[in-house]
């Protein structure tokens, strides 16, 4: 099986769960967003007819899950990441992360759920949602500092599940992989987000700041599996899933 899989595979091109992102290259650029070279529909790789290894091109750096790609906000340039998912699946998703993207809620220091920016829906497809929401990086990447620095990440954590718990939310997927921080301050160069050791433009290592030096902010994420109740039910009485973590 893992043959078939490699059968025809060119390093560096696009993978067969990246091909959405160029077959809606055009529509999310009308929504406001525009995907890198590399979903550009009329896209050349730039090391094909060079002496440059693929692997250190730019445009040759894709996510690590399909479902997940970086884009700029054209009306100012942010850097944002689309997530997309079926809402069929997790039909809670966008509804749970936008109850913590709006009103007061928002802007509580104590919360700690990603903001969502946009929400989406793919033309044609009833059930296809793209979620915008800012550029993060895994929370322990680069390596904690300090033990204050680890102290700090986890207060942050437990305020963060603390909030969603006081507005009858559980989380019920909080893997390592759902927790990450915005390190925008913290790197002096604009790391890339699929190769977050190197520049944006792969032009050498993006060198940054301690957590000390310049604090960051945790961020919980991916609500697929989350669930709101009605502070009537309480305590909800259902039994665990199996997530992520």
């Amino acid at each position: 099986m893992y043959s078939e899989l490699l059968a025809g595979y060119v390093p560096g091109m696009l993978h067969s769960g990246e091909l959405f992102w160029r077959d809606h290259c055009e529509w999310l650029q009308q929504t406001g967003y525009q995907l890198r070279p590399r979903y550009q529909p009329d896209w050349t790789p730039s090391w094909i007819g060079t002496e440059k290894l693929w692997f250190r091109c730019e445009d040759a750096a894709s996510p690590h899950h399909y479902k997940i790609v970086d884009a700029r906000r054209i009306s100012d340039g942010a850097r944002m990441i689309l997530k997309r998912y079926n809402k069929s699946v997790h039909p809670h998703e966008a509804e749970i992360a936008q109850f913590f993207s709006s009103g007061e809620l928002r802007s509580k220091p104590q919360n700690h759920c990603v903001q969502i920016h946009d929400v989406l829906s793919v033309p044609g497809e009833d059930n296809e949602v793209v979620l915008v929401m800012p550029e993060l990086r895994a929370f322990d990447d680069p390596e904690f500092d300090t033990i204050g620095e680890i102290l700090e990440f986890f207060r942050q954590l437990f305020e963060g599940v603390r909030f969603m718990h006081q507005h009858h939310v559980a989380h019920r997927d909080l893997s390592c992989m759902n927790v990450m921080m915005d390190a925008s301050e913290m790197y002096i160069d604009p790391y890339h987000p699929f190769s977050p050791a190197d520049k944006l433009d792969f032009t050498g290592r993006a060198r940054h700041h301690t957590r000390t030096q310049k604090p960051v902010k945790y961020y919980i994420l991916d609500f697929g599996l989350s669930r709101k109740y009605a502070a009537s039910s309480l305590p909800a009485l259902e039994l665990p899933i199996f997530g992520g973590g």
